[in-house]
């Protein structure tokens, strides 16, 4: 019975990896929207507003200025210029982070004898081959990270984008490359009326 509890285990072990694997290489979901009646060719310049949504009690945060230099960089390859002075459009950010629950069911197979952990199994009526649903409670903190470029003569969004990644230890601690890699993500999405990364 030792060795089918372990192979019970074993298969859940294995299942359960098997999703969050799946999830991680399946890449962030980006949820993203733009005005249809804006030329985004015609736009040259950006900035950000005097307070952007990662500032805190007036001030800059480091978060903020690890959102400016990857916006800067993706901004700038295709082909906008960085301004301080009226620029055409401008760009903030936000982020926050929540500590979330996902429930994963998934078959568990067990001894065709009839038995499952000592718990007895009648008659030949169970779905075949012989599994019980299994659930695993995986508890995880999720960061959220949202882009608005605003038209600063209409004060009016004209493209925006969200994503959403479970953060590891390590993206806590040290946020720079998550929010990299994220905002490299979102800017994919970028509308395709816009000037393209140069070369």
């Amino acid at each position: 019975m030792n060795g089918m509890r372990m192979i019970g285990w074993s298969a859940r072990f294995v299942a359960l990896a098997i999703i969050l694997v799946g999830c991680a290489t399946k890449g962030p979901a980006i949820r993203s929207d733009h005005d249809r009646s804006v030329d985004f060719a015609a736009l040259k310049t950006f900035g950000f507003p005097a307070q952007t949504g990662t500032d805190r009690g007036g001030y800059a945060t480091l978060i903020t200025s690890h959102f400016k230099e990857a916006i800067k960089r993706e901004m700038t390859v295709r082909g906008y210029t960085y301004t301080d002075t009226n620029p055409d459009m401008l760009v903030n950010f936000y982020s926050e982070s929540k500590d979330k629950t996902r429930v994963y069911s998934h078959p568990d197979p067990y001894f065709m004898g009839g038995f499952r952990y000592g718990r007895p199994r009648y008659g030949w009526y169970s779905a075949w081959p012989f599994y019980f649903d299994d659930v695993d409670v995986v508890n995880y903190t999720a960061g959220t990270l949202k882009l608005d470029v605003v038209d600063p003569k209409r004060q009016q969004t004209i493209w925006e984008a969200q994503v959403e990644e479970r953060l590891s230890e390590q993206a806590q601690d040290s946020p720079q490359p998550m929010i990299s890699r994220l905002v490299t993500a979102m800017f994919a999405k970028f509308p395709r009326g816009a000037t393209q990364p140069q070369g």
